[in-house]
């Protein structure tokens, strides 16, 4: 879904920022574990009230996160469409932290309605990409992908084996 303003937005990281990562792209599965808990904190701190939860899922909920090969997959839920506000405070927490991601991270923001009904192609609120060595990116307002559906459906066959921050009751 497009955010409040109906509008689809996509961005990369401004001109003169600098877009190499200081670590290096094969991190051992603890330290992509850290990554991943410091990363859904700044999403959750971020997004405040509106999070549901954030969950990690895919190779590093599975056992088999390969450094240098796997990515980090984040997934949060939110309660209702973001807003233009909200997509600005989430960017400029990943912005904050992308350079310390452990290699690739994708971050995937859906709606409550759209977790509960996975599709191969789900409306995402906002989907960000940190690939180390290069400039990260966000798009808001896209549909999903099938690698997605993919992975929340494994994700929710394996409940026990994800790791979910929600925010404080």
């Amino acid at each position: 879904m497009a955010p409040a303003s109906g509008l689809a937005h996509s961005g990369r990281v401004p001109p003169g920022h600098p877009t190499s990562s200081p670590v290096p792209s094969a991190a051992p599965v603890e330290e992509a574990a850290r990554f991943a808990e410091t990363l859904a904190g700044s999403c959750a701190t971020a997004l405040g009230e509106a999070v549901a939860g954030v969950i990690l899922h895919g190779s590093l909920t599975l056992d088999d996160y390969v450094p240098g090969r796997s990515d980090v997959d984040l997934l949060v839920v939110v309660g209702e469409p973001l807003t233009d506000a909200q997509v600005a405070a989430l960017t400029e927490a990943v912005e904050r932290r992308w350079q310390r991601a452990p290699g690739r991270v994708e971050l995937r923001v859906v709606t409550r309605q759209v977790a509960a009904s996975p599709t191969p192609a789900p409306p995402m609120e906002l989907y960000i990409e940190i690939t180390p060595g290069r400039a990260w990116r966000w798009s808001a307002g896209i549909p999903g992908s099938a690698t997605w559906w993919w992975s929340s459906r494994c994700a929710a066959r394996t409940a026990a084996a994800c790791w979910a921050r929600r925010r404080p009751s």
